[in-house]
């Protein structure tokens, strides 16, 4: 039977910053295609993608797309910037594997979640706004994305206390 060192656990349970800064590079171009992929709905007439902007709640996918463009692209590009920063300033070679993946997937998870619902309600509520439906008719439409926009939103911020916890460890941590 062979015996594992403490250090040998620890070294298992870590990643290095060069393969970190891959992946949020690679979490940045995928999100960057699926950010141009959302637009393309704006280019069937069928969607009234120019009309429902105009009206009152369409304001929400404005928003909903503007969140995923800032949390979602520049947010992975920011994190991947980060991080090399420590692995090259700092002299970082490696953080914590399960707080890396943890950050990097709820983050993800909660950014397309909340722009999701976000881009949900602002045209659902854009269509019957547009539809001359009453004010509070069209706000009740759009009450049942706010909860699962919350969520997205709560999801993202966790995703990015586990960015900043790791980075903690990071600087507190001996090379």
């Amino acid at each position: 039977m062979e015996l594992v060192t403490e250090q040998e656990k620890q070294m298992h349970n870590r990643i290095g910053l060069e393969r970190v800064v891959k992946y949020f590079a690679y979490a940045t171009f995928i999100n960057l295609g699926a950010a141009i992929a959302f637009t393309a709905p704006i280019f069937l007439p069928r969607l009234q993608f120019p009309i429902l902007l105009t009206e009152w709640p369409g304001i929400y996918i404005y928003i909903g797309y503007s969140a995923f463009l800032i949390a979602g692209v520049l947010g992975m590009l920011a994190w991947a910037a980060a991080y090399y920063l420590l692995w090259k300033i700092f002299s970082k070679n490696s953080c914590d594997k399960k707080i890396f993946f943890s950050q990097i997937i709820v983050t993800n998870i909660g950014v397309y979640i909340a722009s999701a619902f976000m881009f949900a309600g602002g045209y659902q509520g854009a269509f019957y706004a547009h539809e001359d439906f009453a004010a509070f008719i069209v706000g009740k439409i759009m009450e049942s994305t706010v909860i699962p926009s919350a969520i997205g939103i709560a999801l993202s911020m966790l995703g990015n206390i586990f960015g900043l916890a790791n980075v903690f460890f990071m600087l507190r941590a001996k090379n």
